[in-house]
């Protein structure tokens, strides 16, 4: 017997995070128009729901689209914009198929109108011609131990969930994993399942770089990519984050993350740890220790008893953190005796203010030793901000958090 992917059964509507957008309002109009088009509570079309949709504190809501094509504008409970999209159209079930065919232009020859899209198994006896307006999703497992690929609507859906990204620093490899991902390629996107593959900066092509070869200290982005044709999932690098040479016959893909190769003639990728958006380095392998990029006396840290404001110092970053990188992860020393602030601008106060605290403070008495830890949301990709008066203090980067 024939199985078919599972269709949304209650719609769960994220923001650009992940988060499902709690009481969040969605509004349906003709497609690029302002025009109210309403949407059903029911399969059978016969309860409206309001317009715009109240979700729910989970984000969800029941929506069922009538005929045509929708615009579909997602907002948050206050009324900001989290998205829009045109063009959005319901799903034909296979009841709904005798209602698409056009058997107008010959007897013995039927034409799937416009925007008709169709789920599951496709069988077809003799030619058949599509068109470029209609969709077909193969229902069909894949060789790369990812369950099923299926074609899925709307944009209700995170990039991914439970996304691990591990490198030993012993090879050139990489292990991925994830729950799920959603690849996007031209008018469709498919949802990749219980995702588990290897990707090797020594090799090329699908699941290896997609052009030339690995160099040192070099930042890589990291891809799943899709071949409709052969139902094949892979991963790929590239030096591109928006736009990787894909290997013929792929057509669909997703950003999931970045490495750093080491300095070595080994050009490893340096040992660490992705999880969905956040990358932390592992001490250990080629990693021996977590980078200084800023140490000793810097500046001033102020003091709010003497009205004296700090001397900020630019230590920077653009080598260190990719591109796409959203928050730097931070670790701050200090001794007993030193202070030592850190901050993603110099728009902060000294290490004493209650007022205008920087994000980082360390002020030790005595002969003892702390570190503290941040995850800082960059203000700029080129340096953040330090200052200390200490011989022994100083600032780390451990990580970083990627804007997916």
């Amino acid at each position: 017997m024939a199985a078919y992917a599972t269709p949304v059964i209650t719609h769960q509507f994220f923001d650009d995070a992940g988060d499902p957008v709690a009481a969040g309002k969605v509004y349906t109009y003709s497609s690029g128009t302002t025009t109210p088009k309403t949407t059903y509570t029911d399969q059978a079309g016969l309860v409206p729901n309001a317009n715009p949709i109240i979700l729910d504190a989970a984000g969800k809501c029941s929506l069922w689209l009538g005929s045509g094509e929708y615009t579909i504008r997602l907002e948050t409970s206050a009324g900001a914009l989290v998205r829009s999209e045109d063009h959005v159209s319901g799903v034909a079930t296979a009841s709904d198929i005798s209602g698409k065919l056009d058997s107008s232009t010959a007897a013995s020859t039927y034409a799937l109108k416009n925007n008709t899209v169709l789920t599951g198994t496709l069988s077809v006896a003799g030619a058949a011609t599509f068109a470029s307006t209609v969709s077909v999703a193969a229902d069909a497992a894949s060789a790369n131990e990812v369950t099923r690929l299926s074609q899925v609507a709307g944009f209700t859906l995170p990039k991914f969930s439970n996304l691990l990204i591990t490198a030993t620093g012993t090879n050139s490899s990489l292990s991925i994993s994830a729950d799920q991902a959603l690849l996007q390629g031209t008018g469709i996107a498919y949802k990749a399942s219980a995702i588990s593959l290897s990707l090797s900066l020594a090799s090329s092509g699908a699941n290896g770089l997609d052009v030339g070869a690995v160099a040192a200290s070099t930042f890589y982005f990291i891809h799943l990519i899709y071949n409709p044709t052969t139902v094949t999932l892979a991963a790929l690098a590239s030096l591109s984050a928006t736009a990787p040479t894909l290997p013929s016959g792929y057509t669909s893909k997703c950003l999931i993350g970045c490495t750093f190769t080491d300095a070595t003639a080994n050009k490893y990728p340096f040992k660490g740890r992705q999880f969905n958006s956040d990358f932390s380095f592992a001490v250990g392998g080629n990693v021996s220790g977590y980078t200084r990029i800023a140490t000793g006396v810097l500046g001033a840290v102020g003091d709010v008893g003497t009205a004296t404001a700090p001397t900020w110092s630019a230590v920077t970053i653009s080598s260190l953190v990719p591109s796409i990188a959203s928050h730097a992860h931070l670790l701050l020393v200090s001794s007993g005796g030193q202070a030592a602030i850190a901050a993603p601008s110099a728009s902060y106060g000294a290490y004493n203010s209650e007022t205008n605290p920087p994000p980082m403070v360390l002020a030790i008495g005595g002969t003892s030793r702390a570190a503290s830890t941040h995850k800082m949301l960059l203000e700029s990709l080129s340096s953040v901000q330090y200052a200390s008066n200490g011989a022994n203090c100083g600032l780390y980067l451990t990580g970083w958090t990627l804007n997916l």
